[in-house]
């Protein structure tokens, strides 16, 4: 006898948490996008500056996938909350360069520090051994998604 359906319907039921998790995750990272008074696109380009300050509007267009004015118009609203400036570059007068203010600094600062004591209570019921388990499957899956186009 063979192991296929229980295997199959385990993989549904994986499939299932997984998907209800990442929504659960993303509507937490929603509600505190809206509490900073942001929005999805206005994070992304603090929490890049944040990691590679001295990026340009154009990076930020090609990193979101966006149109250069919508990137404009992203940046705009958040040099008018003082959430970041422009910058311009002592080698080529040309190029604007985009950095955070302290106040964004203390946004993003605010922000992972939410993230990373959500995690924690998450995690919290896990033992080390299932959270070791849990690094290691992630880490297979991640490994394996490269071999999708074979």
């Amino acid at each position: 006898m063979s192991d296929e359906p229980e295997l199959d319907k385990m993989k549904f039921e994986l499939m299932e948490n997984w998907k209800e998790l990442s929504n659960e995750v993303a509507n937490f990272r929603g509600k505190k996008i809206k509490e900073a008074g942001l929005s999805f696109h206005s994070l992304l380009i603090v929490n890049h500056l944040y990691k590679q300050p001295g990026t340009t509007q154009s990076d930020l267009s090609e990193l979101m996938s966006v149109s250069k004015p919508t990137t404009s118009s992203l940046v705009d609203t958040l040099v008018r909350k003082n959430l970041l400036t422009r910058k311009t570059d002592e080698s080529d007068r040309r190029k604007i360069t985009l950095h955070l203010t302290e106040e964004g600094t203390a946004l993003v600062n605010s922000i992972r520090n939410d993230v990373i004591l959500s995690f924690r209570k998450m995690l919290s019921t896990l033992s080390k051994e299932e959270i070791g388990i849990l690094n290691s499957v992630f880490r297979k899956i991640r490994e394996s998604i490269g071999n999708f186009e074979d």
